[in-house]
């Protein structure tokens, strides 16, 4: 019974030794096979080194840039439209301009609310208004009561205002409205200057179109309340009034013509 196990034993042991001779033969093809993979990808890196490379410049475009589509442009009847309109715009605003002496509306309204602004917000000068408007009011009443007795004027004009200056405005009932005129300007010239606060050039603005507000209603500027009007109106017969209303359209006329 040994001796068959023996040779029963004998073909496992040829089987055995033939193993590591077969693995040798395939781990030796796998590393050949390696090296020539990394043989070829090291030759591959050394060809693209070699390569010149290409920059953005010397690189052709994937698609030609065509040329640039030209903006669209206002057809042709819409640019005297937009020009009439501009024309009138600025034919208005050089009118505007004459009429206000070169002072916009715009620049007006910031400054009036300028200067209405910081009175408001100046008590002490509003009193001081409030006193002034007092002691005026009686002068003026202390003047009526003696108007008709050509009582020396409680108020003079301004040297250089010689709108009252003819001998009808010393008589009653015109003494007594020129007078109240001039109690009126110089309230007013009081309201619109010495605030604090209030810049230079909103003081110069609203004075200045407070008192030319108040020069158009002067009374030597209406027929019924200027005596020198009144006596030259008779003298002449109504002519005077004439030539005025021809003067009055000559002068419209040339501004509008400029």
């Amino acid at each position: 019974m040994t001796k068959r196990s023996t040779t029963e034993l004998t073909p496992t042991v040829e089987h055995t030794a033939e193993a590591p001779t077969s693995m040798a033969v395939e781990g030796k093809s796998m590393r050949n096979t390696h090296e020539s993979e990394r043989t070829a990808l090291v030759e591959n890196a050394a060809s693209e080194q070699a390569r010149p490379r290409q920059t953005s410049r010397e690189r052709p475009l994937s698609q030609p840039i065509g040329p640039s589509e030209p903006l669209p442009q206002p057809s042709s009847f819409e640019a005297p439209e937009c020009t009439s309109y501009a024309g009138l715009d600025g034919t208005f605003k050089a009118n505007l301009a004459r009429l206000t002496h070169g002072i916009t509306p715009a620049g007006l309204a910031r400054a009036y609310f300028d200067w209405l602004t910081h009175l408001m917000l100046a008590p002490g000068k509003q009193l001081q208004l409030v006193e002034k408007a007092g002691r005026k009011a009686t002068r003026l009443s202390m003047y009526a009561a003696n108007a008709a007795a050509k009582t020396p004027p409680c108020i003079d004009p301004l040297p250089q205002d010689r709108r009252f200056n003819d001998e009808g405005w010393r008589a009653w009932p015109y003494n007594l409205i020129y007078q109240s005129f001039l109690l009126d300007q110089q309230w007013w010239h009081n309201a619109t200057t010495d605030i604090d606060g209030l810049s230079s050039r909103s003081q110069a603005v609203v004075s200045f179109i407070t008192r030319q507000l108040l020069d158009m209603a002067s009374p030597s500027n209406f027929p019924w309340t200027n005596p020198e009007i009144g006596r030259v109106t008779l003298e002449q017969g109504g002519r005077n009034f004439v030539q005025g209303f021809q003067n009055a359209f000559d002068d419209w006329q040339r501004s509008a013509l400029g």
